[in-house]
């Protein structure tokens, strides 16, 4: 696990993204943040994803990623039930008109 967050907080382990937005993935930040001494603002994220190496960067070149650039107000202000739509209007994709189907022209 690791947890997003204001970059207001900051260890040596901690690596800063941009925008105002930094990772953090040892316990320390979990233990601040319990005393009261972490950051302004924090999401704790669990999971796992496994690529093989340069699958990741195939998948991205090949569009099958829709990328929104890292935004603290998404990130922490949001709703997590509405993060995904947010998401898209800020890149300006209608979802209604996303299918699960694919076709050739």
């Amino acid at each position: 696990g690791f947890v997003i967050h204001s970059a207001d907080y900051f260890l040596s382990s901690t690596l800063s993204i941009k925008n105002g937005i930094a990772i953090t993935s040892t316990l320390d930040i979990l233990g601040a943040i319990a005393a009261g001494r972490g950051p302004k603002s924090a999401m704790v994220a669990l999971g796992y994803a496994s690529w093989e190496p340069g699958q990741l960067e195939e998948e991205m070149k090949g569009n099958s990623w829709l990328v929104v650039d890292a935004d603290e107000d998404l990130i922490f202000n949001v709703p997590f039930a509405k993060k995904w739509n947010a998401a898209m209007e800020r890149i300006g994709v209608d979802p209604s008109f996303l299918t699960l189907y694919q076709g050739n022209a």
